[in-house]
């Protein structure tokens, strides 16, 4: 590794068990051959395995691996970037044959000329490994950031924001404040619950709004979103978190993680957690989020919905700007 990418400060590699009971247990169990009292532990491979098996129900035959890069990027500046591999159940075991695979189809196919023993490192391009993967329910990602860019969506996409559409770019710019108009429409569930949710946030009543403003103040490293909706208005603040791809959004003291996944047309937003000022709220409690940005020939266009199981539908709107 410090051979082939050349790391400037530090190289790490860690690797961990789903399951915190087995993580902690396969760490105790290191420790006896550290220290010299066992020379190995092959012969508790058996007991290792049933114990394992114990454990099955407490997670998921699903797996991954992640890769993060910090450093200068081409024009010198501070640039991070993270790739992602996971697997949907059972699909996992494909991923080590990758490259091998890669290389016999290769070879086959004339692409690849070698012979004798080498190292396999840089003998094939991902694009090549993970092409052998692309029938199987395995995905692959890649987020770049800009960690000291001034725009918000430049240090959450870094270089992978140039290829959006120019309305989203420019919507997205947050170099100076900026208001859009054009016109939405709101829905929710006429609940007393839903109705009390969106009463407390000032969100708007379900109808069509033909008079929709949304304006955009930069603050620091944050962004703060005022969306009007005829004589309702309701703000959030926008912020990011350091990690490629991923921001927060909070209103008042709730604060929403989440991560862009861009394609071409525009972004999804895609809900990670939650929190109450600091402290950490668990997932299984959280509302249900989906929301997606994009541009089409009609503009800049949005589409967003919050729901959660106690009051259906809380609030959902979509819309274009100009």
């Amino acid at each position: 590794m410090p051979e082939r990418f050349a790391p400037t400060h530090e190289a790490l590699f860690r690797a961990g068990i789903e399951n915190p009971a087995l993580q902690v247990g396969l760490w105790l169990l290191a420790w006896p051959v550290r220290l010299g009292m066992v020379r190995d532990l092959s012969k508790a491979a058996g007991l290792v395995r049933t114990v394992g098996e114990w454990f099955e129900a407490c997670g998921t035959d699903r797996g991954g691996l992640v890769a993060e890069a910090w450093g200068a990027g081409e024009d010198g500046r501070p640039e991070a970037a993270r790739w992602a591999i996971w697997a949907d159940p059972g699909a996992g075991p494909n991923v080590p044959a990758a490259p091998a695979a890669a290389i016999l189809a290769g070879l086959a196919s004339g692409t690849l000329d070698m012979s004798g023993a080498r190292s396999c490192a840089g003998q094939l391009s991902v694009e090549a490994i993970t092409s052998q993967l692309a029938h199987l329910p395995i995905h692959v990602r890649l987020d770049r950031a800009r960690p000291s860019d001034p725009s918000l969506m430049m240090r959450m996409l870094g270089r992978g924001a140039g290829a959006l559409p120019p309305e989203i770019q420019r919507l997205h710019a947050g170099l100076a404040p900026a208001s859009f108009r054009g016109r939405g429409r709101a829905r929710g569930a006429r609940s007393f619950p839903a109705a009390a949710v969106r009463a407390i946030l000032g969100l708007p009543a379900p109808g069509d709004y033909p008079d929709l403003e949304v304006s955009i103040a930069p603050h620091g490293q944050t962004e703060i979103w005022t969306r009007r909706f005829g004589r309702r208005s309701f703000t959030s603040r926008l912020s990011s978190v350091g990690d490629p791809g991923r921001f927060e959004e909070g209103f008042g003291p709730i604060r929403f993680c989440l991560e862009a996944e861009v394609f071409d047309a525009g972004f999804r937003w895609r809900f990670t957690g939650w929190r109450l000022w600091r402290l950490p709220l668990p997932n299984w409690a959280a509302p249900q989020i989906r929301a997606v940005t994009f541009a089409d020939a009609k503009g800049y266009r949005f589409h967003v919905a919050v729901a959660h199981s106690l009051t259906g539908l809380v609030f959902a709107y979509a819309g274009r700007l100009a």
